[in-house]
């Protein structure tokens, strides 16, 4: 369970025990964390303070499709190969190794978790039971930097398309306040 409340009330009151910390939150989230209590009545439950991250920048992930848009329409390619064709070159993957019995599963799972998330078969271990794959991540999980890279490599494309771009201050200030979405 997650609940997020932007700037919680806090009443904190000691006990014999130690302390009870009361956070106020929206009814709603109320409700929910009520009904987790009487769901683990007498168990331990752990619970997890943090800083909500700043949401990503709507403008960087948009002009990053606007541009994936124009190279398709430039080289008679589709947005979504393009996108695809940009993670492979500059975005992050991992190597995964799987039983050659799983694999098909594996890349179907994989790949349900959005557009941007597929895999390559690196084949030199295909007959030994194990099958090797580059996991790519899509964009949704990128942070700054990583997110920085598929749009410098984008815009680069672009250019060299002669697919007009916006300035470097502006693609700058969008690379800068992309935020990861945890």
């Amino acid at each position: 369970m997650k609940v997020t409340c932007r700037t919680p009330k806090i009443d904190l009151q000691a006990t014999l025990d130690g302390a009870a910390v009361t956070f106020t939150v929206t009814r709603a989230n109320a409700r929910y964390i009520a009904e987790f209590i009487r769901q683990n009545a007498g168990h331990e439950v752990e619970i997890e303070l943090r800083r909500q991250p700043k949401k990503r920048s709507h403008n960087a992930n948009a002009f990053l499709w606007v541009l994936c848009d124009e190279i398709g329409k430039a080289t008679g390619t589709d947005k979504e190969t393009i996108y695809k064709e940009l993670i492979q070159r500059v975005g992050v993957f991992d190597y995964v190794l799987v039983k050659a019995g799983a694999a098909d599963r594996f890349q179907a799972n994989w790949k349900g978790k959005g557009l941007g998330w597929f895999t390559t078969e690196i084949p030199y271990l295909k007959d030994t039971g194990i099958r090797q794959f580059m996991a790519y991540y899509g964009t949704s999980c990128y942070n700054t930097q990583q997110m920085a890279r598929v749009i410098d490599e984008a815009v680069d494309e672009a250019r060299g398309l002669d697919i007009e771009t916006l300035p470097p201050d502006e693609i700058r200030r969008m690379k800068d306040t992309w935020q990861q979405v945890i």
